[in-house]
């Protein structure tokens, strides 16, 4: 991942050791933003914010599926103005002069409050962090603004009358090299739409695990970790890409964590999953919550394949729902979910062992959820299967698309007979 770098800069010009000394004024002057202003910048790609917030808030999820949540009641109005802004088209792209390319894209003023003019530099100082959470949570919460990079450009200003100021946060991002005209942005987001469609529609009539568990192995399948980004701490400023949904859903731009994570999370979204972004140790994941408890779902670990090498085997070891574990360890401004302390599967009755061939889960309408895994326990496949019973016997249907030979090992598994073709009206099955 890229290391984070925040540079904080302060400037105070004169004109504001005049404002503090003038007593009565017999109108607002126009103070602009650049007149007075702290300025830092940071990237959301690593988990370095803790050099500006030494510690995670003492907070408790709850309900809660989205970092926006565990805000100050400033922090959710800043988170607010700025999802507000994204979502209304109110971001404006700054251009070089004479030119159609962007180079930061202005989000505007965020927040205003009325203070005592003399408190102006100490008021600065204590929003700084509550700002840095919110655009944190911002980012993490909405990873489908693919075309900017978590770096962010603050300042503050504002009016003053006599004893009183209008303080105001003003925030630009600038703008990521491969997505510096709205043109190359639409053409990103149509790309990215029919991949995304296309997941969507291939996954439409499995259940919600299975559709998670499909798209998890084509995240793996599909990608190679960019593992020359991952190394070069100078690669962000001139392609972004692989830290962007980008990577995660086009061929030709390899993602790093944050690319796999941001892509599943943003599937995930799609169909109301809960399901959050968690940095820490220089690593990007997600958490999934399913039936009220929180998972660890990691799509770029479930990836062997590093720049076309098969260094990392995942034979031994699967980071779909899986439970809280040391090397899953966060270190953010934000408080991550608590993630439950058995993974998914064994909580809720699948089986899962070195020798198994299929997982396998009942559901009251007699569907069979089916997981296919290699003899050395890679999981090859997750979907439906409906099941009936017959005599003494439980039977589940033979998937046409499925292999007869891998679908008998995997009855034997789980003491589920198979048939073919089953109608309501036969009277004859056929044990396998």
């Amino acid at each position: 991942m890229q290391t984070r770098k925040i540079t904080v800069t302060a400037a105070l010009f004169l004109l504001l050791a005049l404002m503090l000394s003038v007593t009565t004024v017999a109108e607002e002057p126009d103070v602009s933003m650049g007149d007075l202003f702290i300025e830092y910048t940071f990237y959301e790609t690593e988990d370095a914010q803790q050099s500006l917030l030494s510690t995670a808030s003492a907070y408790a999820w709850g309900e809660d599926t989205r970092y926006f949540d565990q805000l100050t009641e400033k922090g959710k109005t800043i988170y607010t103005n700025i999802e507000n802004a994204f979502a209304n088209g109110a971001v404006k792209a700054l251009t070089a002069s004479g030119s159609d390319t962007v180079e930061e894209w202005e989000i505007g003023i965020v927040f205003s409050e009325a203070i005592a003019t003399s408190e102006f530099s100490s008021w600065a100082s204590s929003m700084k962090p509550v700002l840095q959470q919110a655009y944190t949570a911002f980012i993490f919460d909405h990873p489908e603004y693919f075309w900017i990079r978590g770096e962010l450009y603050l300042r503050y200003g504002g009016s003053y009358v006599g004893n009183e100021m209008d303080a105001q946060i003003y925030i630009t991002t600038p703008a990521m090299p491969e997505c510096n005209t709205q043109a190359k942005i639409d053409a990103f987001q149509a790309e990215i739409d029919k991949v995304v469609e296309k997941l969507l529609h291939d996954t439409e009539n499995m259940p919600v695990v299975a559709r998670l568990g499909y798209w998890d192995q084509w995240l793996a399948e599909d990608n190679d970790y960019n593992l020359t980004a991952a190394n070069d701490s100078t690669y962000i400023k001139r392609d972004a890409s692989p830290w962007s949904i980008i990577s995660g859903f086009l061929s030709g731009y390899e993602p790093v964590c944050e690319g796999y994570a941001k892509a599943f999370q943003l599937l995930c979204n799609k169909i109301g999953v809960p399901c959050v972004q968690i940095s820490g140790n220089g690593h990007r994941w997600t958490a999934v919550r399913l039936d009220g408890k929180w998972y660890v779902a990691d799509p770029t670990w479930d990836d062997p394949v590093y720049n076309g090498i098969a260094t990392q085997a995942y034979s031994t070891k699967n980071y779909f729902l899986v439970s809280r574990s040391s090397s899953h360890s966060p270190s953010m401004i934000l408080t991550s979910p608590e993630i439950s302390d058995t993974g998914y599967f064994a909580a809720s009755g699948w089986v899962r062992s070195a020798d198994a061939v299929t997982g396998f889960q009942k559901s009251n309408s007699s569907v069979l959820l089916i997981a296919l895994y290699e003899e050395n326990g890679r999981m090859l496949d997750v979907r439906t299967c409906p099941s009936f019973r017959w005599g003494y016997s439980s039977y589940m249907y033979l998937a046409p698309d499925f292999d007869a030979a891998v679908l008998q090992k995997a009855a034997k598994a789980s003491s589920f007979a198979l048939s073919g073709s089953f109608t309501a009206s036969q009277t004859e099955k056929t044990e396998f």
